[in-house]
């Protein structure tokens, strides 16, 4: 918690001094103001990286003040604290950026706890946009027939608000059709919100996409805004929707069917308006025969199906991804590739799909020489012709459990142990992640 700079507008003294001082014991730089107006004052002259803010405020909604430093301070990171649990209110602080909302009186570990989160979404934030200023946007490319009849298909279900599957391997772009229909319907300018089913412990799934009231089960010292109730009147993207507990499953029929839902603990329903997106990389018609996923949920999401082909059924993109690619990461420079790499890359049958390819770019932007990319620049791992010994990727006798510890070991091993670094490589969670190493 060291070195954080906290602004904590409150106009309760006892309370911001008791958060000051627990503040300052654990490093933080500390300021206190009692008003909206020396907070303006304040942000404008000292750069803040988090602040506590009251929801009411002698002279301005904290909302409204919460909205005033994300002008100022685009990175900053606010924390809107009220005595009064208002549903809209945090519905809405959320919605103009709060990193979070949190009732009095305040448990002051866990505020604490919420401050270095927020203040590592700032570091974050900054990270992230650093880069992006150096990269152009992501965009959908289209130029196999397979990929613009899919786009067609995205036009068609941008237009309604029927659920749409996206099926197709890991890699293949799913979240980035999910955002394209979500772009190019009337719900553009609502939220659009990303749920990974497969990084959500069973325990706390339903209150994360619900919410739950306070008191409603141990820890639950506040009440929490669900994921489902952030989204309304936009998109949620159901990602590996395949890893949604069963327990979830009818309960996420239900808001498909009836366009409500209740909090944990709570006796209240609440009607939402949003658009389901789901993918999945398994085949869930197969699940359903086995008894993995419910049948009636599989046809309800399955109203539009797009199904994504793999980077090796289109081979004709590559040129036009690779071009993509090199501008994200080599900016005006210009590459040229050897003959050796062009075969390499046409010969390679792409696992790991458009994901893997750009990380294939990536690293041979870094490692090229001269701005010229060879077949070693690209390192991709294919089976050596003279080898022999068999890897533990081609070892037929071994399990696909056992192939698959030898893999995320060899990953973790590439990315110096680095947790973060490699389940990105992996195109997986951290929580996932987590759970392999675990087990």
């Amino acid at each position: 918690m060291t070195d954080i700079s906290l602004l904590i507008v409150e106009d309760d003294n006892a309370l911001a001094t008791l958060l000051k001082e627990k503040f300052e014991k654990s490093g933080c730089s500390v300021q206190i103001v009692n008003d909206a107006k020396s907070a303006i004052s304040v942000m404008q002259k000292d750069s803040f990286e988090v602040s506590l803010i009251d929801l009411r405020l002698p002279d301005m909604d904290g909302i409204d003040l919460l909205k005033e430093f994300k002008k100022i301070r685009p990175f900053h990171q606010s924390i809107i604290l009220t005595g009064v649990t208002k549903v809209d209110k945090a519905v809405a602080a959320i919605k103009a950026g709060a990193y979070d909302y949190v009732t009095k009186p305040c448990d002051l570990d866990k505020l604490q706890f919420i401050v270095g989160k927020s203040y590592e979404n700032n570091l974050y934030l900054r990270r992230k946009t650093a880069f992006e200023s150096t990269k152009i946007p992501e965009s959908f490319i289209a130029v196999s027939d397979s990929m613009k009849s899919i786009l067609s298909i995205v036009d068609m279900s941008a237009k309604t608000s029927g659920t749409v599957l996206i099926t197709g391997e890991s890699g293949t772009g799913k979240e980035l059709v999910a955002r394209e229909i979500h772009k190019r319907g009337e719900r553009c300018r609502e939220p659009f919100v990303v749920i990974n089913c497969s990084a959500i412990p069973e325990s706390i799934f339903e209150s994360e996409l619900f919410g739950h009231e306070k008191g409603s089960f141990t820890n639950a010292v506040s009440q929490k805004i669900g994921l489902f109730e952030v989204a309304n009147k936009g998109s949620v993207f159901l990602d590996e929707i395949s890893e949604m507990p069963l327990s979830m499953q009818v309960k996420l029929l239900r808001v498909l069917q009836f366009k409500e839902f209740r909090r944990v603990g709570s006796n209240c329903t609440m009607h939402t308006n949003i658009k389901i997106i789901a993918a999945s990389n398994k085949d869930l018609a197969e699940l359903v025969k086995e008894g993995a996923f419910r049948e009636d949920l599989y046809y309800r999401i399955n109203v539009l199906d797009i199904n994504i082909p793999p980077l090796r059924e289109r081979k004709e993109a590559l040129p036009h991804l690779i071009d993509y690619f090199l501008k994200i990461f080599a900016g005006d420079k210009k590459y040229k590739f050897t003959a050796k790499a062009k075969k390499m890359i046409n010969d390679y049958n792409w696992p790991g799909n458009v994901r893997e390819l750009k990380n294939v770019i990536e690293r041979a932007v870094i490692l090229a020489k001269d701005n010229i990319i060879t077949d070693i620049d690209l390192r991709i791992f294919q089976k050596s012709k003279n080898s022999d010994k068999e890897s533990d990727f081609n070892d037929l006798d071994k399990t696909l459990e056992e192939v698959e510890k030898a893999y995320v070991k060899k990953v973790l091993e590439s990315q110096n142990g680095n947790k973060t670094k490699s389940a990105k490589k992996l195109g997986i969670s951290i929580q996932t992640l987590y759970n392999k190493l675990k087990d």
